[in-house]
């Protein structure tokens, strides 16, 4: 029975592909749609479903308020996160290997939808997309690398906490590969240390999470340190380092 459920899932889940493809590239919203009062019950039913995490029943009325109305509201991006979240559940509770295939990429996709209707979102999107690429589903580091460089260029010092070791880790993997250049190694390099340690000086709120980040990134990129940067740069670096703690032997 339990199988049957999930394929049932699984055609439903292709089958909201299908319908939600030309309902997203409209940005169709609840006041816009066609049958938005309907999308709307169904999105109160779901988000009441989901707050009980009863995600398969969540799913089918999330299913039904999505491909009409992905947009929801037209001012929070709650349908395309909610899905994320019902779509991961199928993911983690799947043992065919060519299902979880089909939901990765659905969950990605959602992802890159956001932006389509959501443009001030771009950056929150890309850098959560980033994130299960590594650490949900362990992809292609390459692919992981040039997704967090879109993040990072979307978000600058606002960039998530959470994309930056996987574009570190991809950054890494890439120039040992021998496929990115000193030049863009040290560019993408210290703009991942800028970003960590702009928000540790300035974001009260997750000041712990980006210094936790920047000394795990730092671990990461530390194995090729030494094959991009010059003597004046490790001077400098060193420089500062014994300035800001002048006491301590660990930095003589």
């Amino acid at each position: 029975m339990l199988k049957q459920n999930w394929i049932g899932l699984l055609i439903a889940t292709l089958l909201f592909s299908l319908m939600a493809g030309t309902a997203t590239a409209q940005c169709e919203t609840f006041d816009s749609a066609d049958n938005g009062i309907e999308a709307k019950e169904a999105h109160v039913v779901y988000r009441d479903f989901l707050k009980g995490q009863e995600y398969e029943k969540a799913f089918e009325y999330w299913q039904k308020a999505f491909s009409v109305a992905p947009a929801a509201d037209g001012n929070r991006i709650m349908q395309y996160t909610d899905g994320v979240t019902l779509l991961k559940h199928q993911y983690d509770n799947s043992t065919d290997d060519a299902q979880k295939l089909i939901l990765r990429d659905q969950i990605l996709d959602l992802f890159d939808q956001i932006p389509v209707c959501y443009p001030d979102q771009e950056a929150f999107a890309l850098g959560r997309k980033v994130y299960h690429m590594y650490y949900s589903f362990n992809m292609d580091r390459a692919r992981i690398y040039e997704e967090g460089k879109k993040a990072i260029k979307a978000g600058g010092n606002k960039t998530e906490y959470v994309a930056l070791i996987p574009t570190a880790d991809g950054l890494v993997t890439q120039y040992q590969a021998g496929n990115v250049e000193v030049e863009e190694a040290r560019e993408i390099f210290q703009e991942l240390q800028d970003i960590a340690n702009h928000n540790i000086k300035n974001n009260d709120r997750f000041k712990a999470q980006y210094n936790q980040t920047l000394q795990g990134m730092n671990g990461v990129l530390q194995s090729i340190e030494s094959d991009i940067f010059d003597c004046q740069y490790f001077k400098d670096k060193f420089q500062d380092m014994y300035n800001a703690d002048p006491d301590n032997p660990d930095v003589y």
